[in-house]
């Protein structure tokens, strides 16, 4: 996994998955940045020890405007989700990494109840 945040536009991303984590705590979100363009590149951003999620709004599409990340005067970075559709927020978290999980979202649309990409184990319901 790569320290901060990717080199790319997040304007118009999709947020596709967002799920927090207790143990850590972790908030992961895996966004398609360019959307639906030829150029649609799937991230996994992973916030770890996070101390404070304020979420709004989910909806069955959620659109960023923008995603981005700032320090405090303590050292934590600040990361706003700007929606133009659906969900948005902020997380605040002593780290920020990502890692590329492909192109369109079809390459890891679940099958067999896997609700999760293949690059990611999937947890056994109880």
């Amino acid at each position: 996994m790569n320290e901060g945040l990717p080199d790319v536009s997040f304007h118009d991303a999709e947020v596709l998955r967002l799920t927090l984590d207790h143990e850590g705590p972790i908030v992961r979100v895996v966004v398609e940045a360019y959307a639906r363009t030829p150029q649609a590149q799937q991230f996994e951003l992973t916030f770890t020890d996070v101390s404070d999620v304020e979420l709004r709004a989910l909806h069955t599409q959620n659109v960023l405007f923008d995603l981005k990340t700032e320090q405090d005067d303590q050292g934590a970075w600040i990361t706003e989700l700007a929606p133009s559709v659906g969900v948005g927020g902020t997380i605040r978290s002593a780290g920020i990494g990502h890692a590329p999980l492909g192109g369109h979202r079809e390459r890891w649309r679940p099958s067999g109840g896997c609700a999760r990409p293949p690059v990611l184990l999937c947890e056994k319901a109880d």
